[in-house]
């Protein structure tokens, strides 16, 4: 992978987490209201995080994570440095907020299921959450419903590239039987993210053609926008769980995602841009590696804010006050979680290996 497409994808990671981060900080429960158009456009946010999701596994499985312990230790660690840390923080921020402010964790205009707390923190510890017809919440935090799908696209992807042969396409079924069709539904956006990684591992498009498709992607985000100015978003199935993103919908912003990363991959070496991006590397990827707790911890951190803050009525200024306030608690979060992950997969591997689970020595 190029330098300048390892940061573009950076840059899109984080572009996207904050769009989902603004997008609920837009409600009128918490800002009043301010920039409410981005609610519109936080399922496209998820769809991208989707994609480059998957184009990322892709290049780590084919450059440097060619075990199947490696591949499982590194997912590990890189989910529970962030999602482990979520489910306390959820638990702590929403017991504490409902016991100073108890009407507000009652109102409307949140997402908050207060009900069957040790359901929704059993569904979200085993990410089993969204398991054939489940719709289970997860208290205050309900973006986390996304990590209750990609953790088994991980799982899928690695028994695709890891299982023995003869056991591949069994083991493949049966997982999938057990995780059910609401999270099959969404595991095509997933796998859009494989295969422009390995479109741009072939090399098939020279510059020209990756400014044709990069830009023809970005038009066609624009065009789809103008019609659900217009007319709405494109009606599909919503089967099978009543929170599943519209399947049309999702298909088709994870589509162009897909064809922008391509396009800009094969436009990016040489190019202008590879060179302005260069410039900000350092600050770029510092904010990049907090995005999956940005994405992770905005919503408990956002609601108790709103709760307990004795905010000012004006919906700017309530988004003046909130806004920095939150970037600076979740930077911080991602400094004692995210970025530590390379503790946690020390401690991760060696509880494997003590538990016998770890690679044969060579010989």
């Amino acid at each position: 992978m190029s330098r300048g497409l390892s940061l573009y994808l950076d840059l899109l990671r984080f572009a996207s987490a904050c769009v989902v981060m603004l997008a609920h900080l837009s409600f009128m429960r918490a800002s009043g209201g301010v920039l409410w158009q981005l609610r519109t456009v936080a399922s496209d946010a998820v769809a991208l995080f989707f994609v480059l999701s998957g184009f990322v596994i892709a290049y780590v499985i084919a450059t440097r994570e060619s075990h199947a312990y490696d591949y499982a230790l590194a997912r590990l660690s890189r989910m529970l440095s962030v999602a482990l840390p979520a489910l306390l923080l959820t638990a702590a921020l929403d017991a504490l907020g409902a016991a100073i402010a108890p009407l507000a964790y009652g109102q409307p205009g949140w997402p908050f299921q207060p009900g069957a707390l040790l359901w929704q923190y059993f569904g979200a510890a085993g990410f089993v959450s969204r398991f054939w017809l489940l719709d289970l919440g997860f208290g205050s935090n309900f973006p986390y419903w996304s990590l209750c799908f990609e953790v088994w696209y991980y799982a899928l992807f690695g028994l695709f590239v890891f299982a023995p042969p003869g056991w591949r396409w069994p083991a493949i079924l049966a997982l999938g039987a057990v995780v059910g069709p609401s999270i099959l539904s969404l595991l095509p956006v997933w796998l859009l993210g494989v295969a422009a990684y390995r479109v741009c591992q072939g090399g098939r498009l020279g510059p020209g053609a990756g400014w044709l498709v990069w830009l023809g992607s970005i038009a066609g985000f624009a065009a789809y926008a103008a019609f659900v100015a217009r007319y709405g978003r494109l009606s599909g199935p919503l089967f099978p769980a009543q929170n599943t993103p519209n399947l049309v919908d999702f298909y088709l912003v994870g589509l162009l995602s897909a064809l922008h990363v391509v396009g800009f991959a094969a436009l990016v070496p040489g190019s202008v841009i590879e060179a302005a991006l260069g410039r900000v590397a350092g600050p770029l990827r510092w904010c990049a590696g907090a995005s999956f707790s940005i994405y992770c911890f905005h919503a408990p951190v956002l609601l108790f804010l709103s709760a307990v803050l004795p905010l000012p009525s004006l919906p700017l200024a309530r988004w003046a006050i909130l806004l920095p306030l939150l970037l600076a608690l979740l930077f911080a979060l991602a400094a004692v979680t995210e970025r530590r992950k390379a503790g946690w997969r020390r401690v991760l591997d060696r509880g494997l290996r003590g538990l016998g689970l770890g690679p044969r020595p060579a010989g």
